[in-house]
């Protein structure tokens, strides 16, 4: 019995490291094999010069705007939703899952409607393309990823130190000198991912007809076909994406330290100077905006549910093929994710260089990862699968699985390990342990995950684009290239639709994380 859990444990193991290591493994050997056969010169594109210098740095300043921006809007609204607790992050959590090229669509609208009326009164149109554009939407679409991260800092703050404070000093003062730096580490991860999602990416700054370097790989890889030049262009923007990861990572640990202890019950409400009300009500707007001006612009400008049926129908092998790609990520990952969440849960203080070594799938730029699959599964053994419907599917596992894994990760550590080590002692076969007390304590967080999953694999570009077969596209394949030609009531329509799968993806993930959060929770759920 114990050789058997032994073998299927490192089964699950080489088959989460193939899937989701595999890709960035195949592109280091696959690059030392150019340089050693011949291509010294390319080592070149390591080294960040000229033009590619000039790209990462404005690549770095554009993510850390957007990180800035984030998390100090997020910090503010934070403290206006801290009362309500948790009630407000399932809706945070559905709309950090929507597709930032859904901003890009419906702020580009909402911004040429007020054109349209400011012009005749003689004021100047309000430009949202280049780098000021780009940010702008970036950061509303990880507002509410920026809001959702500070309250879990806030709310994982002892109350009691804070109503301590509260008695000896102004709340403003109490949230300068006790709350801030208590959520300080936690903020700055906050800070850290939100820099990472926006350095990993182009989608955004593509569409606002920007350049940067995420964009550079692929284009390179374009002029190229050479995975090992791909590799070594991005080995600069690794350095920083990496270098970022492990910072969140720190930041989280140290918050882990600081927190701690029995919250006050109902406490008063704060008052607060009228400045930093008004900055509240800023940041309150800006996320209330966010949330309803996709919606209400998309369903204006998709003019009518016929329309929009009809431009769902005329896509409808694109909506199915991306209904089989992300149901199939999310089966993919939930199979894989759970060994990965055990065994960083037995060992999460022993050896944080193997936790960060298994998230590295986090900071690898999309495109990389699309030419990673190349170099890994384009070879003759592998012929029959590559090019299948299966690459996009590997594709979304390589990116998300490690988001699965840290979605059950979350769970099992608030869950009593005495529960699994009496389940090791009692079962007749590993199997009937998995399967009558793991997988049923696990079952609320394998729905949020896979949920997830399939929202982030729904709107995933930068890696399907590259392996996605001949003849077959994604929903956002078809969008993203409808985008290049302006907004029209397909695009919308298309955007809308796209909206609302990824709403309801989210939101059963969200309805899943709740009925856990109920369940494991000590405190009165309302």
């Amino acid at each position: 019995m114990k050789t058997s859990g032994i073998l299927s444990r490192g089964i699950g193991g080489f088959l989460f490291v193939l899937v989701v290591l595999g890709p960035v493994l195949a592109l280091a050997a696959r690059s030392i094999h150019d340089v050693a056969s011949g291509h010294a010169d390319w080592l070149l594109l390591a080294l960040p010069t000229g033009r590619r210098l000039q790209l990462l740095l404005q690549s770095v300043g554009f993510a850390a705007s957007v990180a800035l921006a984030g998390t100090c809007a997020g910090f503010v609204a934070a403290t206006a939703l801290w009362r309500w607790r948790s009630g407000f992050r399932p809706l945070l959590l559905v709309m950090a899952l929507l597709p930032a090229y859904v901003h890009t669509l419906a702020w580009s609208t909402a911004f040429a409607a007020l054109n349209a009326l400011l012009e005749p009164l003689g004021f100047a149109g309000i430009p949202l393309r280049g780098w000021g554009g780009a940010i702008f939407i970036q950061t509303m679409a990880l507002l509410p990823a920026g809001v959702y991260l500070a309250l879990v800092g806030l709310e994982s703050l002892d109350r009691n130190l804070i109503e301590a404070a509260r008695l000896a000093a102004p709340d403003a003062k109490v949230l300068g000198r006790v709350i801030l730096p208590l959520a300080a580490p936690m903020l700055a991860a906050g800070a850290g991912l939100l820099f990472l999602l926006s350095l990993i990416d182009y989608t955004v700054p593509s569409l606002c007809l920007v350049n940067v370097y995420a964009l550079e790989i692929f284009a390179e890889f374009g002029a190229s076909n050479e995975p090992g030049r791909a590799f070594l262009l991005s080995l600069p923007l690794l350095v920083v994406t990496l270098a970022a990861l492990s910072f969140a990572h720190d930041r989280v640990k140290h918050a882990a330290q600081t927190t701690g202890g029995p919250r006050a019950a109902r406490p008063l409400p704060p008052r607060w100077p009228p400045w930093f009300q008004r900055l509240q009500c800023g940041a309150l707007a800006l996320l209330a905006l966010q949330i309803a001006v996709p919606l209400a612009t998309l369903g204006v400008t998709a003019s009518g549910w016929r329309a929009t049926a009809d431009a769902v129908s005329a896509a409808r092998n694109e909506v199915f093929f991306s209904f089989g790609v992300c149901a199939a990520t999310a089966l993919l990952c939930l199979a894989l994710s759970p060994l990965a969440a055990l065994w960083l849960w037995q060992r999460s203080h022993r050896n944080a260089s193997v936790w960060l070594l298994l998230f590295v799938p986090l900071a690898v730029p999309a495109p990389l990862a699309g030419i990673g699959l190349i170099a890994l599964w384009n070879q003759p053994d592998w012929h029959p699968l590559y090019g299948t419907r299966l690459m996009p599917v590997l594709a979304g596992a390589a990116r998300f699985c490690s988001v699965a894994a840290m979605v059950l990760l979350a769970q099992l550590r608030q869950t009593d390990p005495l529960l699994f080590d009496a389940t090791r002692v009692f079962q007749r076969r590993p199997w009937r342990g998995w399967w009558r007390v793991r997988l049923p304590m696990l079952a609320p967080g394998l729905l949020a995950a896979g949920c997830i999953v399939f929202a982030l694999a729904l709107g995933e570009l930068g890696a399907t684009l590259i392996v996605a077969p001949p003849g077959h596209a994604t929903l956002t394949m078809r969008i993203y290239n409808y985008l290049h030609y302006g907004a029209s009531a397909t695009v919308a329509a298309l955007c809308l639709t796209m909206t609302l799968l990824t709403l309801a993806a989210a939101g059963l993930a969200a309805a899943a994380l709740k009925i856990w959060h109920r369940v494991n929770s000590n405190e009165d759920p309302s």
